[in-house]
């Protein structure tokens, strides 16, 4: 059994495609996961998969999207399109795994891209649909929250910093398995909460210092010799 990660990156459907607007506004144009070994008492990741697919319905990557995934257009020039995309993902996925994603965004997406661009169901696709999981409901459940956390937000509530870079869909996907990894003794998880909120707090309460250590007080203190000399004297 393998606990999988998945994450999507998309693209929005040109405004000159009006008809296919209609039925799917973007594309995916980044496939990431992780796959973890639900076996191992630490789940350790046992194999990982990144994919970049070609648009079909868009001539570009727009900037914002460039920007926030480091995909450009040029990038997905000699990139496989969607179907064959998505069949080497569910070949990688293999037959016995549940998968999760964070927020039910990227199914809705795969589901909806699928039955657009009439990629042929099968027992393969099926299972993939049939074994996901909203890991962001489950995670914002533990916390008592009525309301959506980005992953970035989730990881600073846990006192973790986001390991790599933001958006890249392999980065987005390993970083969810860690969040989940600390999930799975809801005792301890609550425990890590708790310590995490106090350090905090006490960070909040803690009066503000300013400390310099031996390098920096001896560039301030040529500084101020610089700046005495250029003044002829004077250091008031």
């Amino acid at each position: 059994m393998k606990y999988i990660f998945v994450d999507l990156e998309m693209n929005p459907v040109s405004r000159k495609e009006r008809e296919a607007r209609k039925t799917c506004r973007n594309e995916v144009i980044e496939i990431g996961a992780v796959a973890l070994d639900a076996g191992s008492e630490d789940l350790q990741e046992i194999d990982s998969f990144k994919l970049l697919v070609r648009p079909q319905f868009s001539q570009q990557v727009y900037q914002r999207y460039a920007l926030l995934t480091g995909i450009t257009t040029d990038m997905l020039v000699n990139a496989v399109h969607f179907s064959d995309a998505l069949a080497a993902f569910l070949v990688w996925c293999g037959d016995d795994y549940q998968i999760f994603s964070w927020s039910d965004n990227d199914l809705s997406q795969l589901r909806e891209e699928a039955a657009f661009k009439k990629v042929p169901e099968s027992a393969a696709l099926a299972y993939l649909f049939s074994h996901w999981q909203d890991f962001q409901r489950q995670f914002c459940r533990l916390l008592n929250l009525n309301r959506q956390l980005a992953l970035e937000k989730a990881l600073d509530s846990v006192g973790i910093a986001f390991a790599g870079q933001a958006h890249d869909a392999l980065w987005d996907a390993r970083n969810t398995a860690d969040l989940y990894r600390l999930t799975r003794d809801e005792e301890q998880f609550k425990k890590l909460l708790a310590s995490v909120a106090e350090a905090k707090e006490e960070a909040l309460q803690a009066p503000a210092t300013f400390a310099l250590n031996s390098d920096a007080l001896a560039k301030l203190a040529a500084l101020k010799e610089e700046r005495t000399a250029e003044t002829g004297g004077s250091s008031c």
